[in-house]
């Protein structure tokens, strides 16, 4: 069992965002896309990027993904149709666990924090951050690491 942390705050400045709708097998290129807008901007990546999933539905057989991503930049960019800038992104007072190894088995790591939540009768305010701590290409797949911040 992993630990939660109470009182945690995620913050990311200088964050440009992307929301989008992909089948699972597309989310890669589509998180490319924001790349590359960023690199066309001249814009440089300060820290670890932050994901949010809104929706999984399937359509015609395939898992589609309603989700966001989040990457926090060394300077302002202006926002650009999809892609949107900010300031600032800040989730204040949340919970927080950490997911170790194979992401395949992140799904344990989040029914950990939910238990807790319904076990804690605490109602969530937010839905659940994932910040990429690391994705795995120093130390493989088992030393990836998963930040999960839940505002509550």
């Amino acid at each position: 069992m992993s630990e939660i942390l109470t009182g945690q705050t995620l913050l990311i400045k200088n964050v440009i965002s992307y929301r989008f709708k992909a089948s699972f097998k597309n989310v890669e290129s589509e998180i490319m896309k924001l790349e590359e807008y960023t690199k066309k901007k001249k814009a440089s990546k300060t820290g670890n990027s932050t994901s949010v999933t809104y929706n999984v539905e399937m359509i015609a057989g395939e898992q589609w993904l309603d989700m966001e991503v989040k990457i926090p930049l060394d300077k302002e960019i202006k926002s650009h149709k999809n892609f949107e800038f900010e300031k600032e992104f800040c989730v204040e007072n949340a919970l927080m666990i950490t997911h170790k190894g194979n992401p395949n088995e992140l799904m344990n790591t989040v029914n950990e924090l939910i238990a807790y939540i319904n076990e804690n009768k605490i109602a969530p305010k937010t839905p659940m951050y994932n910040v990429t701590v690391n994705d795995g290409k120093v130390g493989g797949i088992e030393a990836m690491a998963i930040d999960i911040y839940i505002g509550v």
